[in-house]
């Protein structure tokens, strides 16, 4: 690999910044046909992960290089594995101490399963095979178990459950009541830090019904939830998602649709399986939101226009957060693009959740509700990205947050911000960050990828400089670590 430059950024050169937004080191990779892909994993305190491919490779074997970097960006150690040339990578998922590779070998329907420890850079080599005619669309960690959606066109969809130290997995073949429904699983959502994922899946008999599915960390089934008898049969589900809180209480949220193209949010309670109380809010009727309101009249009704006429907007509950008066509802808002079907099939066969198939991100959305289900306040603002995107990306991260307020910081139009609410819906403070702007001379500019959460006050930020001219490819990626306070 070409050595990285480490660099310390001079900001009154480089950047602009207000308030207490700042970048303290920085890598950055050239890249060459030498290296074909960078991804990264932060570990906080144990540093971060950088995993690569090479192209040049011996003995018809490709090179996947995992270096790790201390808090300062400077390079530990490094670990290179060797994957038969007909093997191909399909995903990587990591947790707090690990990173889980997924690649597919050259037999049928055989899977290696790679785990590394960080940060000893240990690891661990499993092999799995999957039923005849299944396909993993996603992967997920939770413990020491990795659940994987396997999907049959002409046959319900069913969940693999595999232990990545000892390599031993089982079925979940049936994951509604309804024993005679297909299933289609829409999304597979894990939530570690209550050893517990949740499914939500379609069954179809007689007629569709949207159902969230709560299983432990072992795949074992806790409850079942129809989201139809919930909500009416009037609203078709987008998306849905479920979480359980620490009193026990089951949490609801999705995005629907109604007749006349009538889009939005609901949110529900369940105590015990009893509804507590169920809310559906059309987005129409909630205020500004878009996050259109800081913007020019004409490039407010321009924006506007565009996003009203795509329909079909998405929100991602990043987390539904108690305060003392209610729930605090903190999520990122996409709309589906144009494509065409060839497409379109191969972007819902890849992606980990359907609902971010060929998406833009526009903006983000917090919803405070009181514990009778009422709307107290809402405010959204613009998290744009120009590109679109069939991979999941956060935007956007919760990096403080207590029963009185929340604080955020987020990306939009390659600007960093920082936004700190209180539970009253009144801003506290608010700080932006603007990344290098074009280099006129070299016809480059630094564009924001992807903004993770570090450690303590840091965030790291991915960002790529792509040509203004040819063919617009990057060129260029580089890792920053950003202090937020």
């Amino acid at each position: 690999m070409k050595k990285a430059v480490l660099t310390t950024l001079i900001l009154f050169i480089t950047l602009l910044c207000i308030g207490q937004i700042s970048y303290e080191n920085r890598i950055e990779f050239p890249l060459s046909h030498k290296y074909e892909r960078k991804d990264f994993f932060d570990f906080g305190k144990d540093g971060l992960v950088v995993h690569s491919r090479e192209n040049e490779t011996p003995n018809n074997k490709t090179i996947w290089e995992y270096k790790l970097y201390d808090t300062n960006l400077k390079p530990i150690k490094e670990l290179k594995v060797l994957i038969h040339n007909k093997s191909s990578y399909r995903r990587t998922r990591h947790t707090n101490e690990n990173i889980h590779t997924l690649y597919e070998s050259n037999e049928k329907n055989t899977y290696t399963l790679i785990t590394t420890a960080i940060p000893s850079l240990d690891t661990i080599k499993v092999e799995t095979k999957l039923p005849p005619k299944r396909w993993a669309r996603s992967m997920h960690v939770i413990g020491e178990h990795i659940f994987f959606e396997l999907i049959d066109i002409s046959e319900s969809d069913i969940i693999l459950v595999v232990n990545w130290k000892t390599g031993k997995q089982k079925l979940i073949p049936k994951i509604l009541n309804d024993s005679d429904a297909r299933v289609v699983i829409k999304s597979l959502l894990p939530n570690p830090k209550k050893n517990s994922f949740t499914v939500h899946a379609v069954g179809r008999n007689k007629r569709e019904n949207d159902y969230i599915v709560f299983f432990d960390d072992t795949g074992s089934k806790i409850n079942e939830v129809n989201l139809n008898e919930i909500n009416g049969a009037e609203y078709d589900i987008l998306d849905a998602s479920g979480i359980k809180n620490d009193d026990q209480r089951h949490i609801l949220t999705g995005t629907y649709y109604k007749k006349k193209r009538k889009y939005g949010i609901f949110f529900s309670v369940l105590n015990e399986n009893k509804v507590e109380f169920s809310s559906t809010n059309n987005y129409e009727d909630l205020e500004d939101f878009f996050g259109l309101a800081d913007l020019e009249k004409k490039e407010k009704r321009k924006q506007k226009s565009l996003l009203e006429s795509k329909g079909l907007h998405y929100m991602k509950m990043h987390e539904v957060i108690p305060m003392h008066d209610g729930y605090l509802l903190v999520g990122q808002v996409s709309h589906r693009i144009d494509s065409n079907e060839d497409y379109l099939l191969w972007a819902m066969l890849l992606s980990p959740n359907q609902f971010l198939i060929d998406s833009r991100y526009t903006h983000a959305a917090l919803l405070k509700f009181d514990y009778e289900g009422n709307l107290k306040w809402n405010k959204s603002f613009r998290t744009w990205v120009s590109y679109e995107s069939i991979s999941e990306r956060k935007y956007m991260n919760i990096v403080e947050k207590d029963e009185n307020s929340v604080k955020l910081v987020y990306t939009t139009d390659n600007i960093l911000k920082s936004i700190k609410i209180g539970h009253d819906g009144k801003i506290i403070e608010e700080y932006e960050f603007e990344s290098a702007k074009t280099d006129l001379k070299a016809k480059q500019k630094w564009l924001i990828e992807d903004v993770n959460y570090w450690y303590d006050d840091y965030l790291i930020v991915y960002e790529e400089r792509r040509n203004r001219k040819g063919n617009g490819r990057k060129n260029t990626i580089s890792f920053s670590k950003v202090k937020y306070k």
